[in-house]
């Protein structure tokens, strides 16, 4: 994941830098993992998402959870 830390912001707006993409429903929980640069989301269409930071690619979608 990356991000870019300056001692005054560049700017007053809010710049997008990465989006993550795949749920259906609004996200609920997400999990960075800074060693293996990755996150795993998790969102009210009861699914759980874990791309990689580093290439933005879906690596697991695990659907239909009930302990949610």
């Amino acid at each position: 994941m990356a991000a870019e830390i300056h001692s005054r912001p560049q700017s007053s707006r809010p710049v997008l830098l990465s989006k993550i993409e795949g749920h259906q429903d609004a996200v609920t929980a997400a999990l960075l993992i800074p060693k293996e640069d990755g996150v795993i989301t998790a969102s009210e269409d009861r699914r759980v998402h874990s791309p990689v930071a580093s290439r933005w690619k879906e690596q697991e979608a695990i659907e239909d959870h009930s302990y949610f």
